[in-house]
């Protein structure tokens, strides 16, 4: 009607069906970066005009233009790129499977209706709403983001944050109550697996010339971290006020730097993993090969449904 070049209107009919979608970035092609996309598992070469050098395993929240055949064999990249500091993929693979139908076409469908309509409250302002409350900070070519859509208190600028008692003050203040089904406890990642991530910012990559025993006094900690929120918040009561004293006490004699990264770890549990109702029982391994390998039981607290032995 307008009288524009064919061409013209095909690129903004184009352009009006992208959205935002999560991407993890898979190495680089050239001058692009290879961008998978959680859940459709399409994967692109991408380029990112912002300048951002994407890092393999990085988990970014962006919107995509596809490439435009045949003259174009490249993806662009439409927003500077949301980085997902954390939580890591796990877990948000964990709010995918809350979130989403749990297999097949439907769920490809529900989540591309997710990330280009948003979901109610916010309906088409859930992903603005979201990285409002997620901002952690940017480098000017990536914005940083913190958290998961779905609890409030992993977003450092929720309102559910207003006024929080810090993890020394009061461990138990963060309660773990968004648990999850039983019919969905089965489909958790592996308990290691999720350890891994959880520590990442207190063992983070194993310096070389880690011993066993380090390692493993390493692994005692997040052990503690993981477990305490559950056993004081579940526990028998005298227990759990003995344990209650025991981390506190513990928790003023580090060094300022260490109480920090461990508070961030109580908060982490009780908020990003708190929808998680296992308890962790860690064993660190040789594996003969100058690294170690993770294994932990999962056990669910007194009061849980019996019967279930998590992965």
């Amino acid at each position: 009607m307008l009288g524009s070049d064919p061409g013209y209107v095909d690129f903004v009919e184009r352009l009006c069906k992208t959205r935002a979608g999560l991407y993890v970035c898979e190495g680089e092609q050239g001058e692009a970066f290879v961008l998978r996309e959680l859940v459709t598992g399409t994967t692109y070469p991408s380029l990112i005009p912002s300048g951002y050098q994407a890092a393999r395993g990085d988990l970014l929240l962006l919107r995509l233009l596809p490439p435009l055949p045949p003259q174009f064999e490249q993806a662009l990249v439409l927003t500077t790129p949301y980085l997902i500091r954390k939580p890591g993929l796990r877990a948000w693979e964990a709010y995918l499977q809350r979130t989403l139908p749990k297999a097949g076409t439907d769920r490809v469908v529900a989540y591309e209706n997710l990330m280009k309509y948003g979901r109610p409250p916010h309906g088409s302002r859930h992903w603005p709403e979201y990285i409002f409350e997620a901002y952690s900070g940017d480098d000017g070519d990536v914005i940083y983001l913190e958290g998961l859509p779905d609890v409030a208190e992993s977003r450092p600028h929720s309102s559910a944050n207003d006024g929080m008692v810090a993890p020394t003050t009061s461990i138990a203040a963060g309660k773990i109550v968004r648990t999850l089904s039983l019919a969905d406890l089965g489909k958790l990642p592996k308990l290691s697996t999720t350890l891994l991530e959880f520590s990442e910012s207190f063992i983070g990559g194993v310096p070389p010339g880690t011993t066993l025993a380090q390692m493993r006094e390493g692994m005692t900690i997040v052990e503690l971290m993981w477990n305490a929120p559950l056993l004081i918040q579940h526990g028998d009561s005298g227990k759990s006020s003995e344990l209650k004293r025991v981390v506190e006490e513990r928790f003023r004699r580090l060094p300022g730097e260490l109480r920090v990264t461990l508070e961030g770890l109580l908060r982490d549990r009780s908020t990003i993993y708190g929808y998680d109702p296992r308890i962790a029982t860690v064993r660190v391994k040789d594996d003969g090969k100058g690294g170690f390998t993770i294994e932990a039981d999962a056990r669910l607290v007194d009061g849980a449904p019996k019967g279930w032995r998590g992965p």
